[in-house]
């Protein structure tokens, strides 16, 4: 952490500013020393950078890129709209375009939903990751698609996992993850907790960006692709999913490297991050039946709450609504209360026990069948 004595003139000049100004989000983040964060991360230099961020407003802040939703639209729809599976709904909705998806009123601001400038900063420093993302995509489809060797150019692949490392972390169900512990401890103490700053200092920080870019770099990696077949990958509101595996007898729970990850990075291909195993790094593999995509979609309809396809077929609603439907009264079932839960270490162990993990497709005679042709080879 940058001592406030080493910060020079300029700098200090503008954390006066902040300080003076109406913008109490800012003067409540730097109060928390987060002020090295501000300088660092988006270079603020002089007076004139802090000009831009009291100027430009975005109201419509999305927490999945838009660039990134328009890649699964509906071709046949002339106003290049997404098809939705709305999973609590249980059913195929009006399709939208992707200014309105997964979007809500200043969602980066230190309270949802209010305007401040925090907001602005966060808009603009997201889209330091977000320009290259078109030209990155095509280059690595090309590859993919059009190259018969099995080789992927490493820079585009590590610029990838950093891509979805930031795809993970600015979710909405990212933020709920990571404000659990918060919410418990002011739960506690019967305060009231509004603020997003928790999601915000994990944000910003380019470590954890790069860092978890640099774990899913580091893991065994197969890239699924499609060629000539009816269905298609769809993604989510949550578009790099987690998936479980069996619990570790450890109270530090799961690590990053042991869970595996899938990103759709359009409707033909799909990335598979796993544990890291002797053998060779990554693969290709070109899918051939169309239950097979329907088995990768199934898992990530039970990790989303709003399923986004280039193609209504590609949901089979009863089939993905029982899928979440099980999966989530399960989790209430053993969860219950969280008071409870925290209390009641017995549960978790009955759950690991039971279960061995919070992973339950492989428990779902309805995944069963669009995985049973496929066992060996999804080991």
């Amino acid at each position: 952490m940058q001592n406030i004595e080493e910060l020079s003139i300029e700098q200090k000049k503008v954390i006066k500013l902040f300080l003076e100004s109406d913008s109490l989000d800012l003067k409540d983040f730097i109060s928390k020393n987060n002020y090295d964060v501000i300088f660092d991360e988006i270079h603020i230099k002089d007076l004139n950078d802090i000009a831009k961020f009291k100027i430009q407003t975005t109201k419509d802040q999305h927490y999945v890129q838009k660039a990134y939703l328009d890649l699964f639209k509906n071709p046949n729809n002339k106003q290049g709209e997404v098809d939705i599976l709305d999973m609590k709904l249980k059913k195929v909705v009006k399709s939208k375009v992707s200014k309105g998806l997964c979007v809500e009123d200043y969602f980066y601001g230190i309270e949802s939903g209010k305007q401040d400038t925090m907001s602005q900063i966060i808009e603009w420093y997201l889209g330091k990751y977000e320009n290259n993302f078109l030209d990155l995509e095509k280059r690595i489809s090309k590859q993919i698609l059009e190259n018969n060797s099995s080789k992927l150019d490493e820079k585009d692949l590590y610029e990838l996992c950093v891509y979805i490392s930031l795809t993970l972390m600015r979710t909405k169900s990212f933020r709920e993850e990571i404000g659990c512990d918060d919410d418990k401890i002011f739960n506690t103490l019967g305060i009231s907790k509004k603020d997003n700053i928790t999601h915000i200092q994990f944000l910003f920080n380019s470590k954890n960006v790069y860092g978890f870019g640099n774990l899913l770099f580091n893991k065994k990696i197969n890239i699924y692709y499609i060629k000539g077949l009816e269905k298609n990958f769809v993604t989510s509101d949550s578009p790099a999913i987690q998936v479980f595996p069996e619990y570790e007898k450890s109270i530090l729970g799961i690590d990053f490297m042991s869970r595996i990850h899938y990103f759709p990075l359009n409707p033909h291909i799909l990335f598979e991050f796993l544990p890291y195993k002797s053998g060779k790094k990554v693969k290709k593999i070109q899918i051939q039946k169309n239950d097979r995509v329907t088995y990768y979609n199934l898992i990530r309809s039970i990790h989303s709450k709003y399923l986004y396809s280039n193609n209504k077929d590609n949901f089979i609603e009863n089939d993905y609504a029982i899928a979440r439907t099980n999966y989530i009264d399960e989790l209430y079932n053993i969860f219950g209360d969280h008071d409870k839960l925290d209390k009641d270490y017995e549960i978790i162990n009955q759950l690991k026990e039971k279960y061995k993990g919070i992973h339950f497709a492989d428990n779902y005679e309805i995944l069963k069948h669009y995985e049973k042709e496929e066992l060996d080879f999804l080991k």
